[in-house]
This record gives structure tokens, C-alpha cells and sequence, in this order.
């Protein structure tokens, strides 16, 4: 016959109004012989007057295992639950003398971000052959030296897979509402609480903010420095030293500055290489891992003739155009990823986009039917900083033949510098649009931040 052994410390036996008092006193219990999880709270529950409700069959299974031996020393009642059942991967409730347990249990999750889908595809294509080809490139996959390159992130999707890889195989699979940003589970204790630590961290790094301070500056070079800015010597300057100069094979010159060192110190090295120009100088917030956009320029429409019907004597009854444009001008992506040391990644990918032909860039009388030639040059690197470290990023170097019928396309359009930009003399202006970048990390703190926390200062700190 199995043997249970209850003492309580403060009696030798139970009587009715004891068993309406155990919560408030401590046991010691004994089992010497090999016994089952739901025995043990049967007897419990006889001694101390209250009822047992199983709420699933995995609860069911799981009071089933048997225990060779136990031995319980000085422990309330709710601490006697929760080593019989929290340890053994089961929840409860216990209120109103019923004791409630359960295998799974249904929670619901907040996660806060934003519903959307990053995707991205590059191309690139060498080919020796004169021939035309007819279609997009899935149609000549059989083409030498194409590369495809697709980048795709789903965050809903990808959290609802790294979810379910926390659970065991016999759970149910999550219910993700991506509109609403929660998650609901039906799942056992020791799963909700992996998924629970899973998503706080989620959580934390999501919420993490980084402050961007961009200045773009034109430097319109002079004579001495017509190839281009002089990175080296600037870095020794700005750093004592010129170790953290880097040129990598795209072409992109970039200086990682030590921390503390004012724009307008860059500004005055940067007049060095001739007269300089702030053509922007935004300061936003972004998410970790959200993209921050900013653009300099014009919005260019044209239309294009897509149908027309006429008569047989060759009147023109109507015509459809369709509307499209391009933009020309500076746009800089910068996307930050910040870690847990508080080191700031940046991928930062900017271009310059301008007209070929100056005759383009003048107002049109009539709506433009073709599109305007434009060159394009693009940067991308991939830089680590740390929190209020300054970065320089050149390279894109523009060419400009200014005549008395010309402007400096959308740098004449920028307002009170544009005049800088127009000229009525014939002479080649060479310029190179340099980056100064400066992320700090955003303190969770709850403080307002005030227009000096963000970076802003008087005209008169800052000439």
C-alpha cells in the first residue's frame, strides 16, 4: 500500500477549520513509495478541502507520471504547486478552493512594427553579343554573365517561422494578425515563456532609435584639386592620423572621425579644397533596421503616347497618354542597425542623379514626350561607428560646363544657394558632393527631447 506522509509544522492533524487555513501554514510531506503526480494532489486536496479540475488531456498525461520519491520540507501550499507543477511544464489556478491545471495554455502577443515588406532585385549583365534581345531577362536565363540578386524581407513571416521553431512539433502553429501587430498561442507554460523571452528581446531592439544628423555639402573644387578632394591629408587633420582613411573597390572614400568633432571644423578643412555649400542639413529619427530616406532635387513628368484613333482621311480623333516622371537629383538611403555593445551599423547607399544635356533643364512650354537623358553615379558602403561618431562619405564628383545659357542643373533650384550654381560665363565647374553623417543612439528614457538633444544649434555656433 502507498504510503503519504502530510505533517504540518504547526499541528500533528487536520480538523475541519485547519483545511480552511492551509494556505497560511507550511507542510512537510513524504512519499516513499513510487506514486503519480495526481495522487499527491488528490491527497492534498482530501486533507486540505479543496477540489481538482484537469482542463486538458496533455494535463491529464502529464499527472499520470509517476514520482519515485519526494520529499517536502517547510513549504506553503502555492509553493508545493508550483514545484509539482511548474516544474513539471504545467500552469494552474487555484482560487475559491479549486484547483485548476493545465497543459496549454492560450496567450496573447504585442508586437509593435510596422506591417510591410522589404524587396529588392539587382541585375547585372555582360554580354559579347550584337544581337537584339526581345523581352525581360526570366525569358534568357540561358544569357553568359547575368547575375540576379533579389533581397526580400518579410518580418511578419519571418518572426512566425522563428516562433514555431520554438515550439515542440505537436504545437499549433501561431495565429499572427499583422494588422492588429499580435500573436496568440496555445502552447505549454515552458514554450509561452521561450516565446515570451523571445519577443521581450524582439521588443527591446526594435524600440532602439538612432538620431541622424546628415549634412550634404557641394565642394566646388578648385584648381589644385580638380581630381577631387584630398582624403588622406583631411583625415590626418580632422584625426591626428590618416588610419581610419578607407577607399574600398566601389570607389568610396570615407573617414571615420572620433567622437566630439563639429561640423564646422569639417567645413573649415573642406574650403581647403575649394568654396563649400551646405545643400541640406536634415536631422531625423529611425527605427533600428528602418530605412531613412532623403532626397535633393526635382520631380521630372513627361507623357508619353501609348494610343490614337483617327478616321480614314487621317484626322486624329483622340489620343491616350499615359503620365510618368523621374526624379533627378541627391537621394541618400541610410538604413541603421544598432547592436547590443551600442555600435551603430550603417548601410548607406547615396547617388547623384543629374541631366546630360543642358537644354533639359530648362522649363518646358509644352509637356515633355520623352524622358530626359540624365547620368546617374551611385555609392554603397557598409560602415560600423559608435554612438555620436562622426563619418565623412565623398566620391561623387559632378562635371558642369556653365555657359550664359546654362545652370548647374538642380543646384541652381535650391533655394538661397542657387545663385551660387548659375553663371553667365563658359567655364567647367567640377564638384564633389560630400556626406557628413553623425548617428547617436536615442536614450529610453522618457525625456522630451529638446532642440539642442537633437542636434540643432544658433546660426551663430554654427559660422
Amino acid at each position: 500500500m502507498k504510503k503519504i506522509v502530510f505533517l504540518c509544522i504547526n499541528f500533528l492533524f487536520f480538523t475541519n477549520v485547519f483545511a480552511m487555513q492551509c494556505n497560511q501554514h507550511f507542510f512537510n510531506i513524504r512519499v516513499e513509495d513510487k506514486t503519480s503526480l495526481l495522487e499527491i494532489l488528490n491527497e492534498l486536496g482530501r486533507e486540505c478541502d479543496f477540489s481538482i479540475i484537469i482542463k486538458d488531456i496533455f494535463a491529464q498525461e502529464k499527472l499520470m507520471h509517476v514520482q519515485n520519491y519526494l520529499h517536502i520540507k517547510k513549504m506553503s501550499l502555492r509553493e508545493i504547486f508550483k514545484l509539482l507543477l511548474v516544474e513539471n511544464n504545467l500552469a494552474y489556478e487555484y482560487d475559491k478552493n479549486a484547483l485548476k491545471i493545465y497543459g496549454k495554455q492560450v496567450k496573447t502577443f504585442k508586437v509593435h512594427y510596422i506591417s510591410s515588406i522589404r524587396e529588392g532585385q539587382s541585375i547585372t549583365k555582360a554580354s559579347v553579343d550584337s544581337r537584339p534581345k526581345q523581352g525581360d531577362y526570366d525569358n534568357y536565363k540561358e544569357v553568359d554573365n547575368l547575375v540576379i540578386s533579389t533581397d526580400k524581407f518579410d518580418f511578419w513571416e519571418k518572426i512566425s517561422e522563428e516562433i514555431q521553431a520554438l515550439l515542440d512539433e505537436n504545437t499549433t502553429k501561431p495565429i499572427v494578425n499583422t494588422n492588429a501587430g499580435i500573436i496568440t498561442l496555445n502552447a505549454t507554460p515552458y514554450e509561452l515563456a521561450r516565446v515570451g523571452k523571445y519577443l521581450d528581446d524582439l521588443n527591446k531592439r526594435l524600440k532602439k532609435q538612432v538620431l541622424i544628423d546628415v549634412s550634404i555639402v557641394a565642394v566646388h573644387l578648385n584648381k589644385n584639386h580638380s581630381s577631387g578632394i584630398n582624403w588622406q591629408e583631411l583625415a590626418f587633420k580632422l584625426n591626428g592620423d590618416d588610419n581610419d582613411f578607407i577607399i574600398n573597390k566601389d570607389g568610396v572614400r570615407n573617414i571615420n572621425l572620433k567622437a566630439n568633432i563639429e561640423t564646422k571644423a569639417i567645413l573649415n578643412l573642406l574650403q581647403e579644397n575649394g568654396k563649400t555649400t551646405i545643400l541640406s542639413n536634415p536631422k531625423l529619427m529611425a527605427l533600428n533596421n528602418q530605412q531613412a530616406i532623403i532626397s535633393i532635387g526635382d520631380t521630372i513628368n513627361y507623357q508619353v503616347k501609348e494610343s490614337s484613333k483617327g478616321t480614314e482621311n487621317g484626322t486624329v480623333v483622340s489620343e491616350i497618354y499615359n503620365n510618368y516622371s523621374i526624379f533627378v537629383g541627391i537621394l541618400l538611403n541610410i538604413l541603421p542597425e544598432i547592436s547590443d555593445d551600442h555600435k551603430i551599423m550603417l548601410r548607406i547607399n547615396p547617388s547623384l542623379s543629374d541631366f546630360k544635356y543642358s537644354f533639359d533643364n530648362h522649363r518646358q512650354s509644352k509637356p515633355r514626350n520623352i524622358a530626359p537623358d540624365t547620368i546617374q553615379k551611385k555609392l554603397s558602403t557598409v560602415v560600423e561607428v559608435d554612438d555620436g561618431q562622426t563619418l565623412i562619405l565623398g566620391g561623387l564628383i559632378s562635371k558642369n560646363t556653365i555657359n550664359n545659357h546654362n545652370e548647374i542643373s538642380i543646384l541652381s533650384k535650391i533655394p538661397l544657394f542657387g545663385a551660387l550654381f548659375q553663371g553667365k560665363q563658359n567655364y567647367e565647374d567640377i564638384s564633389e558632393i560630400v556626406f557628413i553623417i553623425k548617428p547617436s543612439l536615442v536614450k529610453t528614457n522618457n525625456k522630451i527631447l529638446s532642440l539642442k538633444d537633437l542636434g540643432f544649434q544658433h546660426e551663430d555656433d554654427m559660422f
